[in-house]
């Protein structure tokens, strides 16, 4: 984050909140990743994450060991596994 600006920082943000919905009975109907570094302190996202991969049947969460804001570049070996795990239709 500190290669980026404040601006981009916000945009990122901000999508990333747009695409929440709190309608009752909410599914998300697409495959979902969320990833987070077991060290990621930066809030409320990282909080709701298992919240969110409640919300649909091809959703994972995962925390990477040891990893903090950026667990793919902390522990690329471990993203690659996860991120073809989804791909290929399971979760790890």
């Amino acid at each position: 984050m500190e290669s980026m600006g404040r601006e981009e920082i916000i945009q990122i943000i901000l999508a990333a909140t747009r695409c929440r919905h709190a309608e009752p009975g909410y599914r998300i109907a697409k495959p979902l990743l969320l990833i987070a570094g077991e060290n990621d302190n930066t809030g409320n996202i990282r909080k709701v994450m298992p919240v969110w991969a409640g919300e649909g049947p091809s959703c994972c969460f995962e925390i990477i060991p040891g990893a903090r804001i950026a667990p793919n570049l902390d522990n690329s070996g471990l993203f690659h596994d996860i991120l073809m795990a989804l791909l290929l239709g399971r979760c790890r």
